[in-house]
């Protein structure tokens, strides 16, 4: 009923009735610069103007970052082959022979080649380098698993990377430097962070057309698909519009939406991201409200980009509705979530940039502090409750997106303490991944 009401007035609506209920969204600048001023003097001015305009510049940039990319992204596999580095489980001069192929499928905006800001190592490669250090310290780990890297354009749709994925294992053997290196009917098992866990397992729907195992569908391959805080639900974040409807209900204000979105989890408006969206399967997309105020699209589209039909496409027929009702392999599936902050609570603009003054500003403060506000996302439409769901979250995902709350999946694994980074950079939680893996293969037929 909701969605039949949505697409009626979206179907009904003029782009000129849209535009005059409600009124465009300030730019980043005026609207943190305002409210990170009103904030520090409250405090007693801990920071100078210049200080806070270096603030605000930096959270511009580094929306501005994620959203071109450009040369600063690795270059896909498509074009390459899979990647590998040094080390007895990951080099690529040492032959398969039996070991069980390891394949690793990065997070959105991971391809990102990391200049050092924020914690972010060096050469991390595509955030898989506290994984790599591990396997290839394990002699007995590099002894049954070979591990690949498949770096894709997070840009780009799921169904495209999902196929581009199945392409490079077809034709492995004719990628440069690759020689005689083939996965031709190999059994695999699949390590994946994020929206990666996403594309692993579309890309599991799909069949071989090359080799002996031609016709089959990569799934039918796969031992095990363990991914780390991916959102198999979606995440509300995906659909700005229902988070600007929470800031006109007072929930959260307009400068936490503006620059939540462009500087802190650096949203960009493009099909990756969009086939992110909520799939609605708890019914708390306030499709009503947002159909009863189209005009709200005006203030979402210029904080955040995008297209209107790019947009409702996000909410009238979400990719992972789809993908969630036909998936064939989630008997294989084991999800990783890890559900509590490892740093302090981060409630205020201010608290973000006195870190960031002081250098000690991290993307685990930056994810504590999307923590609280996804936990404010309201659910549901004006009057039913006011119901806010998701404070259960790694500060991207709600942990029944993560866990993948109501699926037939094999296997849930759950951190107490962690975020949506943690799952790939903390140690401990690393090393227990990294046990699960083994544990999966001595199980496996």
């Amino acid at each position: 009923m909701k969605l039949t009401l949505f697409l009626t007035a979206v179907l009904t609506c003029s782009p000129g009735e849209s535009r005059a209920k409600q009124a465009a969204a300030p730019d980043l600048h005026s609207t943190v610069s305002q409210q990170l001023a009103r904030e520090n003097l409250a405090a007693g001015s801990p920071l100078t103007g210049l200080q806070i305009d270096q603030f605000v510049d930096f959270m511009s940039d580094r929306g501005a970052g994620v959203a071109e990319g450009g040369d600063s992204r690795q270059v896909p596999s498509i074009q390459v082959g899979l990647y590998d580095s040094p080390g007895p489980a990951t080099g690529r001069a040492i032959p398969l022979g039996n070991r069980i192929p390891l394949l690793l499928v990065h997070a959105s905006s991971s391809d990102i080649i990391s200049d050092g800001s924020l914690g972010r190592a060096l050469e991390d490669l595509e955030r898989w380098l506290e994984y790599v250090t591990q396997f290839n310290g394990d002699a007995d780990f590099a002894s049954r698993f070979k591990v690949y890297r498949f770096v894709y354009d997070t840009r780009l749709g799921i169904e495209e990377n999902a196929g581009n994925l199945v392409t490079v294992l077809d034709n492995l053997s004719g990628y440069p430097g690759w020689g005689a290196e083939s996965l031709d009917d190999r059994q695999f098992l699949v390590l994946s962070h994020s929206m990666g866990g996403i594309v692993a397992r579309a890309a599991m729907n799909e069949r071989f057309t090359v080799g002996n195992d031609a016709g089959d569908f990569f799934g039918n391959h796969v031992i095990g698909l363990v991914t780390l805080g991916t959102p198999h639900h979606g995440s509300p974040g995906s659909i700005p519009s229902w988070a600007f409807d929470t800031t006109l209900r007072g929930n959260t204000s307009v400068v936490e939406f503006v620059a939540g979105y462009i500087g802190q989890i650096a949203w960009t408006p493009n099909e990756g991201a969009f086939d992110l969206s909520w799939d609605n399967y708890d019914d708390n997309v306030p499709l009503q409200n947002i159909a009863s105020n189209l005009g709200l699209f005006v203030p979402v589209m210029l904080a955040v980009g995008g297209g209107l039909d790019q947009h409702l496409e996000g909410l009238a027929n979400p990719y992972l509705a789809a993908l969630n009702q036909s998936d064939a392999f989630l008997d294989r599936l084991i999800p990783v979530y890890a559900s509590e902050s490892p740093v302090a609570n981060v409630d205020t603009l201010l608290e973000l940039a006195v870190r960031f003054v002081a250098g000690t500003l991290d993307e685990h403060h930056l994810l504590a502090f999307a923590d609280e506000r996804l936990g404010r996302i309201i659910a549901g439409d004006s009057g039913e409750g006011d119901l806010e769901p998701y404070q259960d979250n790694d500060g991207l995902v709600p942990g029944c997106s993560a866990r993948f709350d109501g699926a037939g999946v094999a296997e849930v694994i759950e951190f107490p303490i962690g975020d949506h980074l943690s799952v790939v950079d903390d140690p401990a939680t690393v090393a227990a991944v990294k046990a699960k893996l083994v544990e999966l293969v001595a199980l496996s037929p």
